[in-house]
């Protein structure tokens, strides 16, 4: 039995709502980037690129500062498994795995493209400030190693 959280259940001036539906917009955009690394970097069809990518969007988004911090924050937090795409009883990814699709997302240079893209996108810098000091800082940080 597959366990969705319902969007009904994310409160309705959340700003990660705005942050899911312009990011999605944004990979639907750059889904044709994505379809080498189905083919050459070994992503399955139950976790795909974009369920990685959102998780590092979360990451700079709120700043946690380490992928074991993520991991945990995404597996507790019913709002970060829906914001990531993640059914309530699926697994989170251990952080070797989680490490291995980042290298590979940021090496491609798809990561930074679609996590700049959405927080620079004028709908989601109304609901976030991404022009705080340690925001700007950690997102340089992020996109190449925790």
């Amino acid at each position: 039995m597959k366990l969705s959280i319902a969007l009904s259940t994310v409160p309705t001036k959340h700003p990660l709502r705005v942050v899911r539906t312009i990011s999605d917009d944004i990979f639907e955009n750059m889904s044709d980037d994505m379809k080498p690394l189905y083919a050459n970097c070994n992503f399955n069809p139950g976790s795909p690129p974009k369920l990685y990518l959102r998780a590092l969007l979360l990451g700079v988004a709120y700043s946690i500062e380490a992928e074991s911090q993520l991991l945990d924050h995404i597996n507790f937090n019913l709002l970060f498994r829906w914001f990531v795409g993640l059914p309530v009883e699926a697994e989170i990814w251990d952080e070797e795995d989680f490490a291995n699709r980042r290298r590979q997302l940021v090496g491609s240079g798809l990561a930074e493209e679609f996590c700049m893209r959405t927080l620079n996108h004028p709908r989601v810098r109304r609901v976030i400030n991404v022009d705080h000091p340690m925001l700007s800082s950690y997102k340089t940080n992020i996109l190449s190693a925790f």
